[in-house]
Formats: C-alpha cells, structure tokens, sequence
C-alpha cells in the first residue's frame, strides 16, 4: 500500500517507488482477477491494485496478476457502480476490513 501518504495516492510502496515484474504466469481472463497497476513500462509496478470486472486478455504480459478474488465478489461489483468510466460519481467506503489470517 501507499506509505507516503497512507490514501493510495502516494504511489510509493515499502518495495520503494516501483518494482520489478514477479511473473505473468496468472493471466487476465476473467473476472476477480487481482493485479498491480504500474506506468505502462516494464518492471515498473508501483503500490496501487485493480481487480478485473471481467476477462481483460489486453493486460497479459502487460501487467502482473498475482491472484483472484476467491469470495464476496459482489462486493467488488457494488463498488464498480459508483463509478462512471474512471470517474468516482459516488464515494464507496470499505469500513471494519482487516487481514486475513494464513
């Protein structure tokens, strides 16, 4: 996450401000899958996610996917309604969210 500011828009990390690419081994084909966003370059992911809405085959070998959704999906796709394109038209709130154990 972002530890410069603590909002997700800092865009640095505690790996530093990008990383290198891990593998792209898990591929975007459909729905719930969970990537790291970075600057259109190779090994340059920074600290912010995306969970695909649905199979984004464009994003292999472009951007790394490092795992899915397995439960509460219908969370993801509540959010997704307060959008419009990349525009926020309404405000979501993720409140009493926590780790889960391993």
């Amino acid at each position: 996450g972002d530890v410069v500011h603590g909002d997700g828009s800092g865009g640095a990390s505690i790996y530093g401000s990008v990383f290198d690419d891990e593998s792209f081994v898990v591929k975007h084909a459909k729905k719930g899958i969970v990537g790291m966003a970075g600057y259109s370059k190779p090994n340059n992911n920074a600290s912010a996610f995306y969970i695909t809405l649905g199979p984004k085959d464009h994003l292999d070998n472009r951007r790394v996917a490092i795992g899915e959704v397995l439960e509460g999906f219908e969370v993801v796709e509540m959010i997704s309604f307060c959008g419009e394109g990349r525009e926020m038209v309404q405000e979501a709130v993720i409140v009493d969210c926590g780790e889960l154990p391993l």
